[in-house]
C-alpha cells in the first residue's frame, strides 16, 4: 500500500510539472525577451522579395538583397533632447549600394519598457531610375514608386525637413527625417502569447500582437522566438506582416501585399503581388 501511495504521488508530480512545461508561454528564455539596444551590436539580413502577376519595367521577379543594421551611438534628437540609440540600415544589392536609413530607438517611454521607434529618416538611393518612375504600384488609393515605399507607409513613415548626419567621419545627406511623439511602439516588455498593444494610432491604427511561440532556424542559428502580428485599420486583406524577435534581436520578417499597377496615364494594367522575407544571417550581440 505504501509503494502505491509513493507511485501515486510521483505520477502526480511528474504529471503537474509536465502540464506547467508544455502551458506555459511566458517567460520564453531564462530572462524576459528585450531587444539588446547596446552600442557596436551588428545584424546582418538576407532579404529576398518576389513577385507575381503583371510585368513592371524596373522589377524583376526576385530580388535578393543583404542588409546590414549596426547600432552606431547613443544620440540627442529633437529640440526635446530625446536620448535614443541610432541604428543606421544598409542594403546592398547585387552590383552596389542601394541605399542607407536611419532610425533612433529608445527603451523606455512615460514608465513603460520596450522597444520605441522615435525617429527616422530614408536617405538617397533605392528607387528606380527616373525614366521609369511613370510606372508606380496603387496600393490603399496611393501610388508608389517601389515596394518599399508600400512597406514605408504601412509603418507610418511621415515626412519633414531634411537634414544632414555626419556617421563615422562620413556625411549623408538626409532626404527626410520625421521625430513621432509619442514614439512607434514596435515592442513592450514583458512579452507573452497572447499580449497586443497599439503601436501607433496617428494618421491611422496600427496593433501589434503575440500570436505564438516558434523556434525559427536561419544561416545564424536556431532562435526561440515570439511571433508578432502587425495589423492595422488602413489595408483591410491586402497585406500581411509578422516579425519573430528573439533575445538576440529580430530574426525573420514576412511582408506580403497585393497592389495595382497603373501605367504612365494612371490606367490600371494588372494586379502585383509581392513577397517580402528576411532572415538573419549573421550578428554580433552584447547586452
Amino acid at each position: 500500500m505504501k509503494k502505491t501511495r509513493t507511485t501515486y504521488i510521483i505520477f502526480t508530480l511528474g504529471f503537474l510539472l509536465l502540464f506547467v512545461s508544455c502551458s506555459r508561454d511566458y517567460p520564453l528564455h531564462e530572462k524576459d525577451i528585450r531587444f539588446p539596444l547596446y552600442v557596436g551590436n551588428w545584424w546582418c539580413y538576407e532579404r529576398v522579395l518576389t513577385f507575381e502577376g503583371v510585368d513592371l519595367p524596373w522589377i524583376e521577379d526576385t530580388l535578393r538583397f543583404f542588409s546590414h543594421w549596426k547600432i552606431m551611438n547613443r544620440d540627442i534628437i529633437g529640440s526635446q533632447k530625446y536620448e535614443a540609440y541610432l541604428l543606421k540600415s544598409e542594403e546592398y544589392p547585387k552590383g552596389g549600394r542601394r541605399g542607407t536609413s536611419l532610425e533612433w530607438y529608445t527603451e523606455k517611454w512615460e514608465g513603460e519598457d520596450g522597444l520605441f521607434d522615435i525617429a527616422y529618416s530614408g536617405c538617397s538611393g533605392g528607387l528606380p531610375p527616373k525614366s521609369l518612375r511613370s510606372y508606380k504600384i496603387r496600393f490603399m488609393d496611393k501610388e508608389f514608386d517601389s515596394p518599399d515605399g508600400v512597406f514605408d507607409y504601412v509603418r507610418g513613415m511621415g515626412y519633414a525637413k531634411g537634414d544632414t548626419f555626419i556617421i563615422d567621419t562620413a556625411v549623408i545627406y538626409i532626404i527626410d527625417t520625421t521625430i513621432r511623439i509619442p514614439p512607434r511602439k514596435v515592442l513592450v516588455y514583458p512579452l507573452w502569447v497572447g499580449k497586443d498593444w497599439v503601436a501607433f494610432k496617428d494618421v491611422w491604427l496600427q496593433k501589434r500582437k503575440v500570436v505564438g511561440i516558434e523556434t525559427i532556424t536561419t544561416p545564424a542559428g536556431t532562435f526561440p522566438c515570439y511571433k508578432i502580428q502587425v495589423y492595422g485599420d488602413i489595408w483591410d486583406e491586402d497585406a500581411v506582416w509578422y516579425d519573430w524577435f528573439s533575445n538576440e534581436g529580430l530574426i525573420k520578417r514576412y511582408f506580403w501585399f497585393r497592389g495595382e499597377a497603373v501605367d504612365e496615364n494612371g490606367n490600371p494594367i494588372g494586379i502585383v503581388e509581392s513577397t517580402d522575407i528576411q532572415l538573419l544571417e549573421s550578428y554580433s550581440v552584447k547586452y
